[in-house]
């Protein structure tokens, strides 16, 4: 075995404190936002910030060292540095060939939750796929051949998801005005929350983070729908209902929950929702019905995180949601269970927007 190699895998199954550096694409961090965005664990930052802060990181020797060192690999660690513009920082304990899978999964996991912030942020046909892994060619080709006749036509046009996800100053100002920024200091543990509460509110941040970064119309909007159902459904409860109640408590202050016809709507994703599942009839979800819910996320999410100080589990959101509707049916108007600072986003549409995604 060639000895460098050789000394690579002893170096893998050796026991210590590691600095885990993975190449992500579809994103693009800007000076104007510090060029780096902690999620939980993970740290992005920009290519170009990177070497600029490895004593921070914790990285021992600079970057430049780690690519003049290697004689081994034919460049490709200088490769793997120079085509990235934007890489995921990972610190952990043990032994690298038992923990990479590990870590792969949690940069993913936080990947998803960046890519959350698109929601609301832009309309989701300039949405970007956000993936592990240095960049791959974004064109897609092809031939087609006439079975009959001597003659093919050959095409070739930019994947959708070709831009990357821009984040700089416009960004920054859009989220503070919003839930993400909260909703990531729950995430780090700095604003406490049940621990139930904590998993659930991640893990439909992930879903629909994920949902984001898709662009398959089925699946982005079941991922949307199993994330809403978390949030707002709790076990036992009639599924169908609840969603409509539980929004109704969130929403249903802003003329826009009428106007947009928000019960309606919410009953009809559902019907489609168990179409689907049930049924696996894709073609019934439509990119309207995937915007909806997108919208509907939205709006959920960020009132979700706004009623940080009395909705800090789900059965606290029950509670609330319940005594809301027993002052409706009283006919009692207060803002008691329903506070005044609550808030609606209600985005315009044109007919260019439901056009393939």
């Amino acid at each position: 075995m060639n000895s460098k190699l050789s000394e690579m895998t002893k170096v893998q199954d050796k026991n210590g404190n590691w600095i885990f550096i993975v190449p992500v694409t579809g994103v693009s961090i800007k000076k104007s936002v510090g060029g780096e965005i902690k999620i939980n664990r993970v740290i992005f930052v920009s290519g170009n910030k990177l070497s600029r802060i490895r004593k921070r990181l914790k990285i021992p020797v600079p970057i430049s060292e780690i690519i003049n060192k290697d004689k081994f690999s034919k460049g490709i660690i200088k490769k793997f540095f120079d085509d990235s513009e934007t890489f995921a920082i990972l610190r952990f304990n043990g032994i690298p060939s038992d923990e990479i899978r590990k870590c792969n999964k949690i940069i993913e996991t936080e990947l998803n939750i960046l890519s959350l912030s698109q929601l609301g942020f832009g309309k989701r046909k300039y949405n970007s796929k956000l993936s592990i892994g240095l960049k791959d060619s974004n064109r897609v080709s092809s031939i087609t051949i006439n079975k009959k006749y001597n003659e093919y036509t050959f095409s070739s046009k930019w994947d959708s998801y070709s831009s990357p996800f821009i984040i700089e100053k416009p960004w920054k100002t859009f989220h503070k005005k919003f839930y993400y920024f909260e909703y990531l200091k729950i995430l780090r543990g700095e604003i406490r929350v049940s621990n139930l509460w904590l998993k659930i509110i991640s893990r439909a941040g992930f879903l629909i983070g994920k949902s984001q970064s898709t662009n398959d119309v089925s699946s982005s909007f079941i991922w949307n729908m199993i994330a809403l159902e978390m949030l707002l459904v709790g076990d036992g409860e009639k599924t169908e209902e609840t969603l409509i109640e539980r929004s109704k408590y969130l929403l249903d202050w802003s003329e826009e929950w009428e106007l947009n016809q928000y019960e309606f709507n919410i009953s009809e994703c559902y019907k489609k929702r168990n179409e689907y599942v049930h049924s696996g009839n894709m073609e019934i979800i439509s990119r309207g019905d995937l915007i909806f819910t997108d919208d509907w996320a939205f709006n959920i999410l960020n009132n979700l995180i706004r009623l940080k100080k009395i909705i800090g589990s789900k059965d606290d959101l029950i509670k609330m949601s319940k005594r809301y509707s027993a002052e409706r049916v009283l006919e009692i108007k207060s803002r008691k269970y329903q506070p005044g600072y609550l808030n609606m986003v209600n985005r315009k549409y044109v007919a260019e927007d439901f056009k393939e995604i």
